[in-house]
């Protein structure tokens, strides 16, 4: 199994999100955090404390958050399909464009609080 954590400042937005990527919630305590699955994945998505989440600021569109050296990246089977059903707050990044890298088409994109994550789709 291969997982992953987000942080949230708006935990059930962002569970929606990822979902929309296929992922099933398999575990949550309301208000606190949700484990989403998929194919051999957990995504783990944990609420921010108040008391810090207080002090971030989401703008509307989300800015990017570039300065963070990960990315998430999931395999869908359709690019255009998986961006309409995330289409919860999140969007592209144009400027990217879509590029090949082995065997695949890539999409680099934003979720609702502005982490960049990528969609692969096989060629």
């Amino acid at each position: 199994m291969i997982g992953a954590v987000i942080y949230a400042k708006e935990l059930d937005k962002l569970v929606a999100f990822y979902a929309s990527f296929g992922f099933e919630v398999v575990e949550a305590e309301p208000g606190d955090y949700a484990v989403l699955a998929a194919a051999g994945t957990e995504l783990s998505i944990v609420q921010i404390p108040e008391r810090i989440a207080a002090g971030i600021e989401i703008a509307e569109p989300p800015e990017v958050r570039g300065s963070s050296p990960v990315k998430l990246s999931f395999e869908v089977t359709s690019i255009d399909e998986a961006l309409a059903a995330a289409l919860l707050g999140g969007r592209i990044i144009e400027v990217a464009g879509r590029w090949e890298f082995r065997g695949k088409v890539v999409q680099d994109a934003i979720d609702p609080e502005g982490n960049i994550y990528q969609l692969c789709a096989v060629l």
